[in-house]
């Protein structure tokens, strides 16, 4: 198995462990908010707050105000992803300028605690604003994390308790008017979609 470590870091990325859903019904479905709905208004820790190289430093940390600015993209990370993280963040990378061109701001959640994500942040030098969430506090409020039916009941190649991969276009109303939400890690969201 090839396994990728980054320097000195705690993170440690398989690069090639294959990800395949077991039969849909060996664990309960997650219940994530969906296209129409309001994005759930949330309050980001500060500390939290990662943006190593990122040139829009948020001054707020409650997520109606950032969304109320101009059209905002969430989007979550996960290391235990394995490789589905790496390709989920190259594409994360490679829309981000055409997301700002558009007037719009990405923030992505990553499962994992402040320093880990700080290191992270620097190493891949990660233009966007990050935010720690290692207790899975966001991803509960929008149904994408349940304790009780962890991930890797359902997707063999998952080894540990994850967030289910999810992307959102959340438009200054509020309201969620693009969902790529991947609970069995075979439909990957769409660069054009969402944009």
């Amino acid at each position: 198995m090839n396994t990728y470590h980054l320097s000195e870091m705690n993170l440690t990325w398989d690069f090639t462990f294959p990800l395949k859903a077991y039969s849909q019904n060996r664990a309960k479905q997650a219940v994530p908010v969906s296209v129409g709905e309001k994005f759930p208004n949330f309050n980001i820790a500060s500390e939290s707050l990662i943006s190593t190289f990122a040139s829009n430093r948020f001054s707020t940390t409650q997520v109606r105000h950032l969304a109320s600015n101009k059209p905002l993209v969430i989007s979550f990370l996960s290391e235990g992803w394995n490789q589905y993280a790496f390709e989920h963040l190259q594409k994360l990378k490679a829309s981000y300028q055409e997301i700002v061109s558009l007037g719009g701001e990405l923030v992505v959640i990553v499962q994992g605690q402040t320093k880990e994500v700080q290191e992270f942040a620097s190493y891949f030098q990660i233009p966007f604003q990050l935010v720690a969430d290692p207790t899975h506090t966001i991803a509960k409020q929008l149904g994408l994390y349940d304790e009780e039916f962890p991930v890797w009941e359902s997707v063999a190649g998952i080894s540990e308790n994850v967030t289910i991969p999810a992307v959102y276009t959340i438009g200054r109303n509020g309201k969620i008017v693009y969902a790529a939400i991947d609970k069995h890690f075979d439909n990957p969201f769409s660069i054009t979609e969402m944009l």
